[in-house]
């Protein structure tokens, strides 16, 4: 390299260049710059310092090493090391060094340094020091733990330490270490450790404050339950004293707070007392019997396939002797057991006209007729224990319907609807022009029929009510969102009637009748909807059908167990009914 390449090259921190090089045959001295030295080697072998700013006469000069005056930076990264506890560590050192203008210390620089070369860059200076930083870097590392490597504070003792042992080398190498090295020190599987730490130390702490928040609310509940209990208990003696006045009618006067309050009190004190016996699922050709409070697997498995084909719909009917009955929709037919699954199976079968598809969606059992509605085939009826073909009722009705479903049977009349209108006839006059009760904004998909009147969920969502046999103009009990409203049923516990709907959304809704006061029922962001209730449990189907959700009525917050029917059957849930205890 010559002069000017050197002076051209930021990193060059000295050059040897023979005389002929560095001298002209006219030009006989050579002026060095102010921030560069010289180490003048003469024929006689003695060796000279040239100061910065001063001349080099040419007279006897064999070589000269022209060094940079100006301190340079060494760099050093990812260095590794283990503290005295044993954690991993990356340390980034960097160290400002300058060279000594005196002729045995430049000598040294050229010799240990410089060697045969005849440039010297700043990265092999950082070759020269690198084994020996290393080793003071681990040396450091060693005597200490972690988190005083990692500390700032203890940085300059650390910083002290590594310059005191790279002193000797730079002795050797001819140069000085113009400040304590820069230290930064870092353990990621410290930081990962700590880290983890800092997040256990906090999720307690915020443990021990939510427990001892909750204890104070669980406190201040205690004391809020029992005035509230001794507010019911003394509204259930004002009702017992006052004949015609029900206990909802009482709440009804306090206000919305309170109320709110009460009903939950109320709702929440009542839990049904096992009245359930079973929880009935039909899935594919069978009907799962799970007992409420064990729902990994069936307490019993009921096969109901046959020649009309696999389940579509199940309820549970109790006939003219008071027997109970399970009619389950199929096909294009039903089946008829016994409740609890001991008996033969009966089948009645339709009579379909070509190929249909879908299935019984609804069934019911008035005396001694057996109906159901389909779709396709419409309303349907056969006689029990007789071998007389099924009979299609309302055939015009129901022809020019898209959705005949809904079937029930209810204070000696028959429900069922087509398309937007619900029907009603009396069982033993099936002749007779039926009342039918308006009003829907979109295909009824869900009938409950009362003693006060018919609700209704259409595919809109919407909950509607027609009071008494008005026809017309139904209460719109529930806007709904535009999505299928699949199931509505009414329970009357302690003289509390709620009226309980899944309007597939992401809960099951129960309204006490008569007010506005409505509890949800959730399954942590499941979809939900069809809905089966009892006095002592919940049942709904989410919205891929392949389980059970199960909830307390006192308890709405989230479900108490999962029946995975879809994992037991290969199939889909279609329906599902509940068996109270004989």
């Amino acid at each position: 390299m010559d002069p000017k390449s050197f002076f051209d090259a930021a990193d060059a921190m000295a050059v040897v260049v023979k005389a002929d090089d560095l001298f002209g045959l006219l030009t006989r001295t050579y002026d060095l710059p102010n921030d560069v030295a010289a180490l003048v080697t003469r024929e006689h072998g003695d060796r000279v310092v040239m100061q910065p700013g001063t001349q080099i006469a040419a007279d006897d000069v064999v070589e000269v090493m022209l060094v940079r005056t100006a301190p340079f930076i060494l760099s050093y990264s990812d260095l590794q090391a283990t503290s005295v506890d044993k954690y991993h560590c990356a340390a980034g050192v960097t160290l400002r060094l300058s060279v000594v203008l005196e002729s045995s210390e430049l000598v040294s620089f050229q010799n240990a340094v410089v060697g045969s070369g005849r440039v010297v860059r700043v990265s092999a200076v950082e070759a020269f020091f690198a084994s020996q930083m290393t080793r003071a870097v681990a040396l450091a590392a060693e005597g200490r733990g972690v988190e005083v490597l990692i500390d700032p504070a203890a940085s300059e003792t650390v910083s002290a330490e590594i310059g005191a042992c790279l002193k000797k080398s730079a002795f050797a190498a001819g140069v000085k270490i113009q400040e304590p090295p820069d230290v930064r020190f870092d353990s990621a599987v410290y930081r990962q450790v700590r880290q983890s730490r800092c997040n256990a130390e906090r999720r307690q702490e915020e443990f021990d404050a939510k427990r001892r928040i909750e204890q104070a609310r669980a406190a201040a509940h205690a004391k809020h339950v029992e005035r509230l209990s001794t507010l019911l208990d003394d509204l259930r003696g004002m009702s017992e004293k006052s004949p015609g006045v029900e206990l909802p009618d009482l709440i009804k006067t306090f206000s919305d707070a309170d109320r709110a309050e009460l009903y939950e009190a109320l709702i929440g004190a009542d839990d049904g007392h096992g009245e359930t016996e079973f929880v009935v699922a039909g899935s594919g050709a069978e009907l799962l019997l799970f007992a409420p409070k064990s729902l990994d697997a069936p307490q019993r498995t009921v096969a109901v396939s046959g020649d009309v084909g696999p389940v579509r719909s199940v309820r549970l009917c109790v006939d003219c002797d008071g027997e109970r009955r399970l009619l389950v929709g199929a096909s294009y037919g039903l089946y008829e057991l016994a409740a609890n699954g001991d008996e033969r199976v009966t089948t009645y079968a339709a009579d379909p006209d070509g190929r249909v598809k879908g299935g019984v969606n609804s069934v019911a059992l008035a005396g001694d007729r057996v109906f159901a509605t389909h779709s396709e085939l419409g309303l349907l009826c056969w006689d029990r224990g007789c071998e007389t073909p099924v009979r299609n009722l309302l055939v015009d009705q129901t022809r020019q319907g898209t959705a005949v479903r809904c079937v029930q049977f209810f204070g000696g009349d028959l429900y069922f609807s087509i398309d937007c209108d619900v029907y009603k006839l009396p069982a033993d006059a099936l002749e007779q022009t039926p009342h039918v009760f308006r009003g829907s904004g979109s295909l009824i998909t869900a009938v409950c029929a009362t003693a006060g009147g018919v609700y209704a969920g259409n595919g809109g969502g919407q909950i509607l009510h027609w009071q008494g046999d008005h026809v017309d103009a139904p209460e719109v009990l529930h806007a709904g969102r535009e999505r299928s409203a699949e199931s509505v049923v009414l329970l009357d516990v302690g003289g509390l009637v709620r009226l309980f709907y899944a309007d597939t959304s992401l809960a099951v809704f129960a309204r006490v009748v008569g007010d506005t006061f409505t509890c949800r029922y959730e399954a942590g962001g499941q979809t939900l909807r069809r809905v089966e209730v009892a006095p002592d449990v919940i049942v709904a189907t989410n919205e891929v059908r392949d389980r059970l959700i199960l909830w307390h009525p006192g308890r709405p917050a989230e479900p108490y167990g999962v029946a995975p029917v879809a994992r037991l059957t290969g199939h889909s849930v279609q329906d599902v009914c509940l068996i109270p205890r004989a």
